[in-house]
């Protein structure tokens, strides 16, 4: 601002013009006066501004470098100061009173100086008491056509102290026109960073959510964030239905392989979609950690059995299944929440066929001592002539004369409960049966083309596969799954005695035939657990052959220097590999028990006592140290326990089976590893 010049002031030299000039003067001076004061306010307001900029640059420089502290300190947290001792360096921060505290100066003894204000070397921490705000991932503002089931999702909870424990984070969806949420039409509060909303919102209707994290300091202490921004989004006017969720055993009594069963698949309004995939999840409800999962199976869409080995006894789990359409997406999850069995005493079981009723005895095994049973409630139809359990022991297949030739139990404990028969049965006397590893597939060696008929299990569905592109000349008398589920090798009459299968997906694709082939009748097949080796017991020349596989090429083996002395009926790999057991016709003993080094089979003294008869089939147990062989005189069936390379028989079971004993084979579960 410019001042206004004075006019002349007055002068004694001319007195003439003397008033004149004073008054001029003297009248100008208040304008003066205001002027100069304007200037001065100016020039004070400026100084003022000049060291507040110092000042706030000052502040600045002080804040940055306080942050950077506080960043250190909080990276170094050390815990409660009540419990440490020893020295103390910058960084190093601790919770003590209710509050953070970052140290200034180092301690050669930190029990010698208690954090608190009046403490030259403690400083509160900043941000203390501050909780990170969620940021919403989806749905975000402006989203239309969503799921009546939305999945909320916002930014991952960080602590800003490693002592910070979220204990949940609370969701909130309202009505749009419900802007303060005072009536929410759904909440949760889950220590997760998403959440499924269920059950269904309404149809074609705006709504808004919304999250904070609720964080408990070491004292206890209950502290909020801010809530997360308030997102908008629109429904869909079709939606998927929840289903009905189903758990075997439900509510306190649930088995550790228990099979979850949904309702069929809905959508409102009623048929706007198909039935894609089922989302399938079990959770401990003590701390929601995630035990199983079996997302967007398409396999599956109904139900499904959980398989051994996940769940722990006398525990509560939620259990969840979602259907998931083609078109609309997923539903709204259904929750059941049980608890288990108090025990998984998982009792090892032998099971053997036979010719005469019950066809099929089973035994529970307490070490030496094999109890039969209670019979099933439903039998098979006739003489049983092969058996086997799935590798989880839920199921246990029977080959059997008389339609349905095949017959499927579910397992409950000690109770087999026959499954309805699949809706494609074999065509003829089923002679051999055969689980793949995973369980999925189930292969029913029988009489009449095409000889082998292959199912897929789906819960407690068994569907027919399409036959292969090449049969088995002839009905297989063994069958067996590589452990991987690659291969399928079925043993049989006809050249060329055995068939290999190699499996991609559902599609069953006969190899090239091994050469040298087996020199007459295949009667039984096993490979060793490995997958490496392929053992055949068969008709003509040496009785055994072994072969070696590599990827698809299958290459025999020098035969052992000792061979069976006739047919090699059934054969059987240890679980280690070690050991391979042969049952054999006309001389006694009966069986041959070699040991293998490499690709070298060396056969060991014969057991203590022979058996009776022909050695048909047999079965190691999963733990190496039994070796059960079914045959046709009395007592049906001998049971050999292992000690190193010598096999002793035990005492026979105090129930025989009733007759001429054919298939056999142990559970692969209960035994210890």
């Amino acid at each position: 601002m410019a001042i206004t010049p004075l006019p002349p002031a007055p002068s004694r030299n001319d007195p003439a013009n003397f008033s004149e000039v004073a008054d001029a003067f003297i009248g100008q001076l208040p304008t003066f006066v205001t002027q100069a004061n304007a200037i001065e306010t100016q020039v004070d307001s400026d100084k003022t501004a000049t060291a507040a900029s110092a000042s706030s640059a000052t502040a600045s420089a002080l804040e940055a470098t306080d942050s950077a502290q506080v960043s250190a300190a909080n990276a170094n947290f050390k815990g409660l100061w009540v419990n440490l001792t020893g020295s103390a360096n910058v960084p190093y921060s601790v919770f003590h009173s209710g509050k953070f505290w970052r140290l200034v100066s180092n301690l050669a003894d930190v029990t010698t100086s208690e954090p608190s204000d009046a403490s030259v070397n403690w400083k509160e921490a900043a941000a203390v008491g501050e909780i990170r705000t969620p940021t919403a991932v989806e749905p975000l503002t402006g989203a239309t056509a969503v799921t009546p089931a939305p999945v909320l999702e916002a930014s991952a909870y960080a602590p800003l102290y490693s002592v910070d424990a979220r204990l949940h984070r609370r969701f909130e969806v309202s009505l749009a026109t419900d802007p303060n949420f005072a009536s929410p039409v759904f909440t949760s509060e889950t220590n997760a960073n998403s959440v499924a909303v269920s059950p269904l919102l309404a149809l074609e209707t705006a709504h808004i959510w919304r999250c904070k994290d609720v964080v408990e300091l070491p004292d206890t202490t209950l502290l909020e964030s801010d809530w997360m921004d308030t997102q908008g989004f629109t429904t869909a006017g079709i939606s998927v239905n929840q289903p009905t969720l189903t758990v075997e055993g439900s509510p306190s009594d649930v088995p550790e392989a228990p099979t979850l069963t949904t309702s069929a698949f809905a959508t409102t309004p009623t048929g706007e979609d198909t039935h894609f995939a089922t989302d399938w999840e079990v959770r401990k409800t003590s701390d929601n950690t995630l035990v199983y999962s079996s997302l967007n199976d398409e396999s599956n869409l109904l139900s499904i059995v959980v398989p051994a080995g996940n769940l722990a006894p006398n525990t509560s789990y939620l259990f969840k299944a979602r259907h998931i359409g083609t078109t609309y997406g997923a539903g709204p999850y259904a929750e059941v929440t049980a608890t288990t069995l108090e025990t998984f005493d998982i009792v090892p079981l032998l099971a053997v066929g036979h010719s005469d009723t019950p066809f099929v005895t089973i035994y529970n095994q307490e070490i030496d001592t094999f109890t039969k049973l209670a019979n099933p409630a439903t039998l098979p139809a006739g003489a049983c002539l092969g058996v086997a359990f799935s590798s989880d022991d839920t199921y246990m297949a029977v080959a059997h004369i008389t339609s349905p030739f095949v017959t499927i139990y579910k397992r409950s404990g000690d109770t087999f409960t026959k499954l309805t028969d699949p809706s494609t049965l074999p065509a003829g006397t089923g002679f051999s049966v055969a689980f793949s590893n995973d369980d999925t597939y189930l292969a029913v060696g029988h009489a009449t083309t095409p000889f082998i008929t292959i199912y897929k299990r789906s819960g407690d569905t068994f569907t027919k596969l399409a036959n292969p592109a090449t049969l088995p000349p002839f009905q297989p008398s063994g069958l067996v799954f590589s452990p991987d589920g690659t291969y399928l090798v079925a043993a049989h009459g006809i050249s060329p005695y055995i068939t290999i299968y190699k499996r991609s997906g559902d599609t069953f694709t006969k190899l090239a035939n091994p050469a040298p082939l087996p020199a007459g009748d295949g009667v039984g097949v096993d490979f060793s657990s490995d997958g490496v080796y392929l053992a055949v017991g068969h008709g003509g020349g040496d009785f055994l052959t072994i072969y070696k596989r590599s990827g698809d090429t299958f290459t025999k083996l020098t035969p052992p220097a000792t061979l069976p002395p006739s047919t090699g009926n059934g054969v059987a790999f240890s679980s280690d590999n070690t050991y391979l057991a042969v049952g054999h016709a006309t001389t006694s003993p009966f069986i041959a028990i070699y040991k293998r080094s490499g690709d070298t089979f060396t056969k060991l003294a014969d057991p203590d006592v022979a058996l009776p008869a022909t050695g048909r089939t047999l079965s190691f147990s999963s733990d190496t140290v039994y070796l059960a062989v079914a045959h046709s005189t009395s007592p049906f069936v001998t049971i050999y326990k292992r000690s190193g390379d010598t096999f002793t028989k035990l005492a026979n079971p105090a129930t025989l089976p009733p007759n001429n004993s054919l298939g056999i084979a142990f559970s692969n579960t209960g035994f210890p590893q």
